[in-house]
């Protein structure tokens, strides 16, 4: 049996370390963020909610972020401390639709 191991973020790193390892076979909606204030407890309630404060355009922000203090990131509007840091699905319509695919896959 293939056991699919997906990443709960914390860093891009978590998912990083699954691709090393042999164990990614696909990506999923937290493997690209930087999570690392929050971590499990915003993954819950993201699971909680089934995902609809992070579906649509409008649940991104340009917001400041001590980790990346001479730009605005684009987080989620209501989890600022959750950094896109490989993607902008706020301003990019592409990312936006990877997002959500990441997002059903999962």
């Amino acid at each position: 049996m293939n056991a699919t191991v997906i990443s709960l973020g914390g860093g891009c790193d978590a998912a990083q370390a699954l691709r090393e390892f042999g164990d990614r076979r696909q990506s999923y909606p937290f493997d690209w963020l930087w999570n690392l204030d929050t971590g499990l407890d915003t993954i819950c309630d993201i699971f909680v909610d089934g995902f609809a404060t992070i579906l649509d355009r409008d649940a991104y922000a340009l917001s400041p972020h001590y980790r990346f203090p001479d730009e605005l990131s684009v987080t989620y509007r209501d989890y600022p401390s959750v950094v896109h840091v490989h993607m902008d699905p706020l301003r990019n319509p592409d990312d936006h639709r990877t997002m959500v695919r990441r997002i059903k896959r999962l």
